[in-house]
């Protein structure tokens, strides 16, 4: 028995491949061929066909011949192990007369080499980009019918073709192809028909359509042709087939089709919208071999993760930290967020741990993934995690209250993110989750291109958002966030940034006092250069004190009386700090004697009444 073949390792150089020459030989002759490297980034004429398969078994149960040299012009043979789903399809792509150069993943990729499989992994969507042609191989024939089905495909192919001029416009093909199909079908018995539908349907059901990387492979290919035994059809008629069958698919298998090469991909949901969020749901269902593939054999053919500085799939960490490589990419656009090193220096940040399935659950709309963080961070005290999402910026979730909308057309723009979460929006990218831009005076600015809007005075409760036509909205962890969470931290690293003239018109101080943080409200009457007034009033009359009462924060109110709040202040109805304390909801054990005797001691006997 020959020697097994062992990898020479790659030329360091970016871009380097190795591709497979499949020597021409006879059906029946054992297979041989030989491996040589080359270059994805230089065009030195080489041109190649990219194998796009399933592997079947993992267990290698069959053996070709990988031939090397020796030196002085001798060569070598080596035995080479390949599933057998493998080895058929090379004994059907062989061809009798011309040596085939190929692409292969389980042969061309040292797969033992954890190294050299992050790289090549990493550049898959460029050598099936650059390959003249994806060869899908689907298995064999099994029976009559599936040939029958291939041959009228091609048959309906060749016709459709012998228009030149009309079938050169991918647009035209469609219309052309469907008119051939009537034509033909209605010359074929029922019954041929039938069988060639059900032999359909069942191409459609081979693994190969489960299988998750063939997504980035056909979603790259120039061209393609399906395979099955011994026929073969060009894959832009094979996608338009189930509409002239008139077969109802499986939502997977239809945005497969999708993206075959043709008008079907021009048409489909691939020119709409491919971020990894949403590959993630649409894909959840696929099949690989190995967890961590549901989520690198994506990154190729999405249009925010493909860059491989962005983005690098790696092979040699733990699936768990894959995870966390891939929940830090869908909050902050990078699997290495970095701040501003000019304003803020972060620490390592620690976010929570999460399935699979629960990161590809709240990765379909990004405001979910961001807000089941931020909770968590502020759960946990995790004070970097906070200041990096702060930093980055909350993505709008319609389901949650971070967002911050603003009247188009007016020069007023409303502090909304009180708490609110009936507040709606009219105008809102439900598509991408992503902030508008939206140019607001008075605003902090924060790395991310996220802006804050100035607090503005809102009339009548500050909760509530006015009712405007015409609302945009931009995103954001913002002071009103941060004083509603007690959040002194967040709050410094805004006035780091420019953000102090935002705290200082007693918006935030009355929010502060109505939530009873504590600690903010500290922060904003001692710690803050230029304090803010105390006795701040808000458009109609009331003051912190009123909001603390109102909410029945009685330590809040005890902290804003020691800096010399006005106990006996009225609001532009009348209202008395103590009729605001009448409507208090209660707050823990025996509330109706703390609340009479807090009373009495700060008012005296007249106003306890």
């Amino acid at each position: 028995m020959t020697e097994l073949y062992r990898y020479r390792p790659l030329s360091p150089e970016p871009g380097t491949m190795r591709l497979l020459r499949l020597f021409k030989s006879p059906p029946t002759y054992p297979i041989r061929c030989e491996l040589f490297e080359a270059s994805l980034q230089e065009d030195d004429g080489t041109t190649y066909q990219a194998l796009s398969y399933t592997w079947g078994s993992k267990i290698p149960s069959e053996s070709i011949t990988v031939e090397d040299e020796l030196g002085r012009g001798g060569r070598v043979c080596y035995t080479f192990r390949v599933t057998g789903n493998l080895h058929t399809a090379l004994r059907y792509i062989r061809s009798r007369d011309l040596d085939l150069v190929l692409w292969i993943d389980a042969i061309c990729i040292d797969q033992k080499n954890p190294q050299e499989k992050s790289v090549q992994i990493g550049q898959m969507r460029t050598v099936y980009e650059k390959a003249d042609e994806v060869l899908i191989w689907l298995g064999h024939g099994t029976d009559g019918n599936v040939e029958a089905a291939m041959d009228a495909m091609c048959r309906l192919h060749e016709e459709a073709r012998s228009d030149r001029k009309a079938w050169k416009d991918p647009r035209n093909r469609p219309e052309i192809a469907g008119k051939i199909f009537l034509k033909q079908s209605a010359t074929d018995p029922e019954s041929t028909f039938l069988k060639q539908a059900d032999a359909f349907k069942g191409l459609l059901a081979r693994p190969w359509f489960q299988r998750i990387w063939v997504l980035q492979e056909v979603a790259s290919a120039r061209a393609a042709s399906v395979l099955c035994g011994s026929r073969s059809i060009s894959a832009a008629i094979f996608a338009l087939m189930p509409s002239f069958l008139g077969l109802k698919v499986d939502s997977h298998i239809q945005a497969v089709l999708d993206i075959l090469p043709g008008h079907s991909r021009q048409e489909s949901w691939w020119n709409k919208r491919r971020d990894l969020h949403f590959l993630l749901k649409k894909f959840a269902s696929s099949e690989t071999s190995e967890p961590r593939d549901k989520i690198y054999a994506l990154l190729g053919m999405s249009s925010d993760a493909s860059d491989v500085n962005v983005f690098r799939p790696n092979y040699d960490i733990s699936f768990e930290e894959v995870l966390r490589h891939t929940l830090i990419f869908l909050l902050f656009g990078s699997t290495e967020p970095r701040d501003d090193p000019e304003t803020h220096k972060l620490e390592p940040i620690i976010l929570p741990k999460m399935s699979l399935s629960n990161l590809i659950r709240h990765a379909e709309k990004p405001g979910s993934l961001f807000w089941l963080v931020h909770q968590w961070s502020v759960t946990t005290n995790q004070e970097a995690t906070k200041a990096l999402l702060l930093s980055h910026g909350i993505r709008p979730d319609s389901k949650h209250e971070e967002i911050v909308p603003a009247p188009v057309t007016d020069q007023e723009y409303w502090n909304v993110a009180a708490g609110d979460t009936s507040t709606t929006t009219t105008k809102i990218d439900r598509e991408h989750e992503t902030p508008s831009n939206v140019d607001i005076q008075s605003n902090v600015k924060i790395p991310g291109n996220v802006k804050i809007p100035r607090n503005v005075k809102i009339p009548g409760n500050f909760e509530k958002a006015p009712k405007a036509e015409g609302w945009d909205f931009i995103n954001a962890i913002t002071l009103s966030s941060a004083v509603r969470n007690d959040y002194v931290y967040g709050l410094r690293l805004l006035v780091q940034r420019g953000g102090a003239k935002d705290l200082q018109d007693g918006t935030l101080l009355a929010e502060a006092a109505s939530a009873g943080s504590m600690s903010v409200v500290n922060y904003l009457l001692c710690e803050l250069d230029g304090p803010v007034d105390v006795d701040s009033q808000q458009v109609d009359g009331r003051t912190a004190l009123s909001f603390a009462a109102e909410s029945g924060e009685l330590e809040v109110m005890m902290l804003l009386m020691s800096h010399g709040a006005d106990r006996a202040a009225k609001d532009l109805n009348g209202r008395r700090i103590v009729d605001w304390l009448e409507d208090a909801t209660e707050k823990g054990p025996n509330w109706g004697s703390r609340l009479a005797a807090w009373r009495v001691s700060l008012y005296g006997s007249e106003l306890a009444m």
